[in-house]
């Protein structure tokens, strides 16, 4: 990965692909590796139990999450995507992995009850979104300079444990190159609000400036991740793949890196 200096460089997104962008890209594909400890002290947030997840993350897996419980704050693992019954009848998803924020807003039409739904934080390092041709799409990685962790503000169901998604808000001119949206991640002093539902999501904006953020490429397939015509790492992907979905005991807490 590049280093992440002051000096920003330009976005690696080449004009070519610009041109030949997946117009329906949505943020699909999280990004979240560290160690439990590291994390749940970067969140001040006491762990659940022994948690373990991949450190690529796809709709219908679990993300780690912060939640607020007894005064303090809790890190536990729940589906990405919010079950159909927290939308209005006729939503054709069966889950949601995402929302916009002016969904949140009273009488938006969207959502069932969307002051029942219990705010909360989703842990991410980098966001993916799609670029170039069906068949040749590669992974187009967005995140922040300075914040190797950042918080993605959410809501879960008002049963916690069917789930959560993230708030979306429309892109800067960075993110625009891929996506028409950008995940609303929050600073560290927003963090308690949001979880206490004293930010009303459908008024804000971006919580960090254009300078904050990257975009960069490295040629993955959207699918697997695998670098495109890199044999080295068609066989790392084939022993990841053999491993993926199980606990391995020699790992220590944290991320699944296969």
């Amino acid at each position: 990965m590049p280093s992440r200096t002051a000096a920003r460089p330009q976005p690696s997104v080449s004009s070519e692909d610009v041109g030949r962008l997946y117009n329906a890209a949505m943020t699909k594909l999280i990004r979240c590796r560290g160690g439990l400890a590291e994390i749940a002290s970067a969140f001040d947030a006491q762990p659940a139990s022994a948690l373990h997840w991949h450190g690529d993350i796809w709709p219908g897996e679990r993300a780690l999450v912060v939640t607020s419980c007894d005064g303090g704050r809790r890190l536990d693992m729940l589906e990405w995507g919010l079950p159909s019954s927290c939308f209005v009848t006729g939503d054709r998803h069966e889950h949601r992995e995402t929302v916009f924020a002016r969904d949140l807003a009273p009488r938006s039409g969207s959502l069932v009850a969307p002051d029942l739904l219990t705010r909360c934080l989703i842990v991410v390092e980098a966001v993916a979104y799609p670029v170039g041709d069906a068949g040749g799409r590669t992974r187009a990685w967005a995140g922040l300079w300075d914040e190797p962790l950042a918080a993605w503000a959410g809501v879960c169901a008002a049963d916690v444990s069917s789930g959560c998604a993230g708030i979306l808000i429309p892109a800067n001119s960075l993110i625009a190159q891929v996506s028409g949206h950008m995940p609303m991640l929050l600073q560290r002093h927003d963090w308690q609000d949001w979880l206490e539902g004293r930010s009303p999501a459908w008024d804000l904006g971006p919580a960090y400036p254009l300078s904050a953020w990257y975009l960069e490429q490295w040629g993955e397939s959207w699918s697997t991740g695998i670098l495109m015509d890199d044999a080295e790492e068609d066989r790392f992907s084939a022993r990841f793949k053999r491993s993926r979905g199980k606990v391995d005991p020699n790992i220590e807490l944290g991320y699944d890196s296969g």
